[in-house]
C-alpha cells in the first residue's frame, strides 16, 4: 500500500486533477494537438499520406501516430506533476528508491508467453487466417517498438496517478474505479455491439489485475511490461480483424472469429488474468513466507 500514499507527498487539490486529467486527454489535450501535428506534418514529408501500392501502410500509420502521441502525453503528464502536484514524477512509477526496470521485462516475458499459450490451445476454435507479409512484416516490428509509449502512458496514468489519487483512503473503491474508467475508454474499438461489451470486459478485468499487481509491488513497472507485451502481440502476432480502431495490420495472424457472447469472454478473460496474477504475485508470497519461516 505504500505506493498509493506517495501521493500525499504532493499537492492534492482537486483542481490540480481535473487539470491535469483534462490536458492529458488523448482527445483533447495540449500533447494531443502538438503530437497530432507531428505526425501530420511527418507522415506528409516520408508520403504515408499519400496513395501507395503497400496497403499495410494505413493500419501502421493508425498505429504509430497514436503512440507518438502518448509519448507527448508522458511529457505532459510529467510537466502536470511536477509543476501542478509538485511531486517527483517516479513517484507515480514506483515507491522504491529506483525504478525496477527489471519488472517491465518481467511483466512483459509473462504475458507474452501466457497469451502464446493460450494461443497454441485456441487454434482450433477460432477463425484464424494466415496473413504473414514478409515486406511488411519488418516495417511492423519497427513501429511496434513505440507501443511502449501508448502502454507506459496509460499505465502510469491509470494505475499510477489515477489510482494514487483515489487509494489513498479507499484502496479497493480506486482498483474498481479505475478499472471502469480505463474499460469505458476502449468502447468503440469494435465495429459490433457485442464486440463492444466483449472488449469493456475483457479491458476491465485487465485493468483489475494490473492495479492489484501494482498496489501488491509498489510500482507500475510490471503492468507497464504487460501491457506493452499485450499490444505488441495484438500487433505482431494475431491482429483483430474485427478491429473499428485501427486498419489491418500485416500482423502473422488476423483473427475474423465471431465475438463470444459476454458471458464467454468474461470466463476467458478471467481465467487469462488468473493465470497472470498466479504467476507474478504467489512466487512473491511464497519467498515472503519463506523468509518470515526463516526469522522464526
Amino acid at each position: 500500500m505504500k505506493f498509493l500514499q506517495l501521493a500525499r507527498k504532493g499537492e492534492n487539490n482537486w483542481w490540480r486533477y481535473l487539470v491535469t486529467i483534462i490536458l492529458t486527454n488523448p482527445g483533447i489535450s495540449l500533447g494531443a494537438i502538438i503530437g497530432s501535428v507531428y505526425i501530420y506534418l511527418l507522415f506528409n514529408f516520408i508520403g504515408l499520406y499519400s496513395e501507395s501500392p503497400m496497403g499495410f501502410l494505413g493500419g501502421l500509420a493508425d498505429l504509430l501516430s497514436y503512440n507518438i502521441v502518448s509519448a507527448f502525453l508522458i511529457f505532459i503528464l510529467y510537466f502536470c506533476v511536477v509543476a501542478f502536484h509538485r511531486r517527483n514524477f517516479k513517484t507515480v512509477l514506483t515507491a522504491h528508491e529506483k525504478i525496477q526496470w527489471h519488472r517491465i521485462l518481467k511483466g512483459f516475458i509473462v504475458w507474452f508467453s501466457i497469451l502464446l499459450v493460450f494461443l497454441f490451445f485456441s487454434f482450433s476454435g477460432s477463425n484464424l487466417k494466415f496473413t504473414f507479409d514478409p515486406v511488411a512484416y519488418p516495417f511492423l516490428v519497427i513501429v511496434s517498438l513505440t507501443i511502449f509509449f501508448q502502454a507506459g502512458f496509460e499505465e502510469i496514468f491509470f494505475r499510477g496517478y489515477l489510482l494514487q489519487a483515489l487509494g489513498m483512503k479507499k484502496p479497493i473503491l480506486a482498483v474498481i474505479l479505475t478499472s471502469i474508467i480505463f474499460a469505458i475508454g476502449h468502447w468503440g474499438n469494435q465495429a459490433t455491439f457485442t464486440g463492444n461489451i466483449d472488449i469493456i470486459i475483457d479491458t476491465f478485468i485487465f485493468g483489475m489485475a494490473t492495479a492489484v499487481i501494482t498496489i501488491f509491488e509498489d510500482g507500475v513497472e510490471t503492468a507497464i511490461g504487460i501491457h506493452t507485451a499485450n499490444n505488441m502481440f495484438c500487433a505482431l502476432i494475431v491482429n483483430d480483424g474485427t478491429s473499428a480502431f485501427y486498419e489491418a495490420l500485416p500482423s502473422i495472424f488476423t483473427d475474423y472469429s465471431t465475438p463470444p457472447t459476454p458471458l464467454e469472454q468474461f470466463i476467458y478473460s478471467s481465467l487469462i488474468m488468473g493465470a497472470l496474477l498466479l504467476i507474478i504475485i504467489l512466487p512473491q508470497r511464497l519467498n515472503l513466507i519463506k523468509n518470515i519461516l526463516k526469522r522464526n
